[in-house]
Order: structure tokens, then C-alpha cells, then sequence
């Protein structure tokens, strides 16, 4: 089991994404290298591990996760729903990325649990932007 754990960057200025864990699942470890950079440099924790399972039994509660949509479809008997109900003391948000984000995967998404689903092609700076959307609309419910 491989979680990856990163401090935030700190500022003199106060950051309003402070505290929030974000958990990126996914294979790509360029992918995760880059996105865990830049959300860093956002504010944020970073948890990572390349497989859905690996977050079952690390004991992390994230704020938010980002998973791949390949690796949300049932692997090795873990599904979405089981990392739910791990979850289920605390609304966690799903965004899972899809390789082209078309409206067939945006439904499917949606179909299989999650909240949201982006397009993995899109820039860093919109990724940011999503996190960042979804964690805030979390925390005014």
C-alpha cells in the first residue's frame, strides 16, 4: 500500500483551503506528480495512492477525492460505493476525470456515485478551479 502525503506550501498570507486533504487516485504517477504540485501550491494537502482499493484501509479522510473513472469501476471487488460507505460519517465529494469528459461519461459518473466528472485533458489551472468549486460548495451545506 502506497499513500503519499504532502504538506501544504505555507504562506504568509492566510489560505482558505488550509486543512482540506485532497486524495488523488490514479495510475499516472506524471498525472499525480503534476496535480499534486499544483494543488499544493494551492493550499492543500495531497494524498495520492494508484489504486482505489489502497483507500480503504489507510485510515485517510479526505475532503475531497479525485479519481480516475477507470479505476472507480469496481477493481479488485472495491467499488465507489464501498469507499462511500467507509466514508459515510462525512460527505466526501467525487470528482472523477475521464480521458475525453464527453457527455456519456459525465453521465456515467453520475450513475455510479460521483459528483462530478472532468475531463482529465483539461489545464491544471481549471482542475484547481474545480477542487477548489466543489470543496467550497461542500463546506456552505
Amino acid at each position: 500500500m502506497r499513500l503519499f502525503f504532502n504538506t501544504p506550501v505555507h504562506s504568509t498570507k492566510p489560505c482558505v483551503q488550509d486543512n482540506k486533504t485532497v486524495l488523488i487516485i490514479d495510475k499516472n504517477t506524471d498525472f499525480v506528480r503534476t496535480a499534486r504540485e499544483m494543488l499544493v501550491q494551492k493550499g492543500y494537502r495531497v494524498l495520492s495512492a494508484s489504486a482505489l482499493a489502497e483507500t480503504c484501509y489507510a485510515g485517510t479522510k479526505p475532503d475531497l477525492i479525485l479519481c480516475d473513472m477507470s479505476l472507480a469501476l469496481n477493481q479488485a471487488g472495491v467499488s465507489l460505493k464501498h469507499i462511500r460507505i467507509r466514508l459515510a460519517h462525512k460527505r466526501v465529494p467525487v470528482l472523477l476525470m475521464s480521458l475525453h469528459g464527453t457527455l456519456h461519461d459525465i453521465r456515467y459518473a453520475l450513475k455510479i456515485g460521483a459528483d462530478d466528472c472532468i475531463a482529465k485533458s483539461m489545464s491544471l489551472e481549471m482542475l484547481g478551479m474545480a477542487v477548489g468549486a466543489r470543496l467550497q460548495q461542500i463546506s456552505t451545506i
